[in-house]
This record gives C-alpha cells, sequence and structure tokens, in this order.
C-alpha cells in the first residue's frame, strides 16, 4: 500500500530538510527536544514500500545521533529490532496508530532506556511530556501534509 505517491529525490530532499531542521533546533534548543527526522522514519515506514529511502533515513538518524551524543552505536540496539517489527506489521495493523506507536516507543527508549544507562540522569517530567507532546504535533503534521497532499488551510 504506498500512500506517499511522490518520486524518490524528493523525499530525499525531505529527509535532508527535516535533518538540517533537527540540527537547527538542537543548536536553539539546547537539548534534542524536536525529531523531524524521527517522526518522518516512522511515517515513511508504514506508508511507503521504497527500502532505498528507509535506508537513507536512517543514515541520517545515525548521523544525527552522533551528532548530539557522540555515540551512535547504541542506537541500532533498539531501532533495528523495531524497524524490522514496524516492517513486518505495517500490512496487519492500522498505519496511523502503528506511526503514532513506533514514535512513542523510540522515543521512550531513546530517553528513558539510554540516557540513564548511558549518562545516569533522569529526565525531568516536563521535559519528557513536551517531547511526546511536540512529537506528536510533527507527526501529525507530516502526517497532514503527506496523505492529504495540503498545506494549511487550503481545500
Amino acid at each position: 500500500m504506498e500512500i506517499v505517491k511522490s518520486n524518490k529525490p524528493f523525499l530525499m530532499v525531505y529527509i535532508v530538510l527535516f535533518f538540517i531542521a533537527d540540527i537547527f533546533s538542537f543548536s536553539l534548543i539546547g537539548v534534542p527536544l524536536l525529531h523531524f527526522l524521527l517522526c518522518f522514519y516512522c511515517f515513511i515506514l508504514f506508508c511507503s514500500t521504497r527500502v532505498g529511502i528507509l535506508v537513507f533515513t536512517t543514515f541520517f538518524l545515525v548521523l544525527e545521533q552522533f551528532l548530539f551524543y557522540g555515540i551512535s552505536g547504541f542506537f541500532f540496539l533498539y531501532f533495528i529490532p523495531l524497524s524490522l517489527i514496524g516492517f513486518h506489521f505495517r500490512q496487519l495493523v492500522d498505519p496511523t496508530f502503528m506511526t503514532y506507536s513506533m514514535l512513542v516507543t523510540t522515543l521512550f527508549l531513546q530517553f528513558g532506556v539510554a540516557n540513564y544507562l548511558i549518562y545516569c540522569q533522569v529526565w525531568p517530567f516536563f521535559y519528557t511530556f513536551s517531547l511526546f507532546i511536540a512529537n506528536m504535533i510533527i507527526i501529525a503534521a507530516i502526517s497532514f501534509i503527506f496523505l492529504y497532499n495540503k498545506q494549511g488551510n487550503r481545500f
């Protein structure tokens, strides 16, 4: 089921733009709060059948993890199994539900478990809550733009 009806170079431009947006938001805020590229990956995982786009996005996600934390190997411990599970179950379950559940699971593992194990720190409740809410809004906007091919309030 190919929901995204865009060509490959168009999606690659979006991937690079979301990567730049992540780097820019990290440099502005100082903490990784907005994850445009991760939201786009969760959306593409369940809405596109192109494996090359997923590999290209994963490369930029690994590069982003390395730039943010200085370590990228731990990313593969939870991201590859979640991607394989999501790739396997995308035909069986509603893509919208799986997109949000993949995002919440990845954010929980990335910030709940990884930060505690690597840096031995626990994030405050407000930061964690705003992290989940901000990324849910981002993935809702990405879904709205790509699924309905609308931007803004145009019909």
